[in-house]
């Protein structure tokens, strides 16, 4: 996904604030270095705005970008005691509703009700970004992986939320075309996957695999 004259540039808070506030985005990244990059982006700009940031990833992805927002001038314990800034691990939160390796609709609305309550209850926008169905497409459970998708379009046309997904090359590369266009319909806008996103967001409003 190299930059070409069919995407367009905008600055981070330009983008996630304006460009693409209710959208539900997309991104496929070549490296960690990036997928951090653009977390940080995604939830720095809400937390500066005053925006309820929720980010569901692994622990490993949650300790880097909690350095990243931290070296960015970001009070992370402070945000998170004030409600700008929920941190939810996927393992955790997958347990909570994954049953015989299918998405359980009922126990998947349980499990995310409390958190979106929180955002609610503070009366703030909501952004959310994470990789809950990447991890089920990485233990090569597309079908669960596609479901969630499903279910969090619908979550975000009801709620009315920025809501950004991020999936790894190397991950879609595993990926049937049936299971790669089926996750990309399911989004409204796509950010490159292969810049500094420091420098700015590349993006565009077609999503393609």
């Amino acid at each position: 996904m190299k930059t070409n004259n069919d995407w367009k540039l905008a600055t981070a808070d330009i983008f996630w604030g304006d460009l693409a506030f209710y959208d539900h985005v997309l991104q496929v990244y070549e490296t960690e270095e990036i997928l951090i990059e653009a977390f940080s982006g995604f939830i720095a700009t809400g937390i500066h705005i005053g925006d309820c940031c929720i980010v569901v990833a692994s622990e490993t992805h949650l300790a880097a970008l909690n350095e990243r927002l931290e070296s960015q001038g970001v009070n992370t314990v402070e945000a998170m005691a004030d409600g700008r800034y929920i941190r939810v691990n996927v393992e955790e939160l997958l347990s909570k509703f994954i049953v015989d390796d299918q998405v359980d609709e009922k126990l998947f609305e349980q499990a995310v009700k409390p958190v979106f309550e929180k955002c609610r209850n503070s009366k703030r926008l909501v952004r959310a970004c994470g990789e809950i169905a990447p991890t089920l497409a990485g233990r090569g459970n597309w079908t669960a992986a596609a479901r969630m998708e499903e279910l969090w379009e619908e979550l975000h046309h009801k709620e009315k939320f920025s809501l950004f997904c991020a999936y790894s090359k190397n991950l879609f590369e595993k990926g049937t075309n049936e299971n790669i266009n089926h996750i990309c319909a399911k989004h409204s806008k796509m950010i490159a996957g292969n810049e500094n996103q420091s420098t700015g967001i590349y993006y565009r409003d077609e999503v393609i695999a």
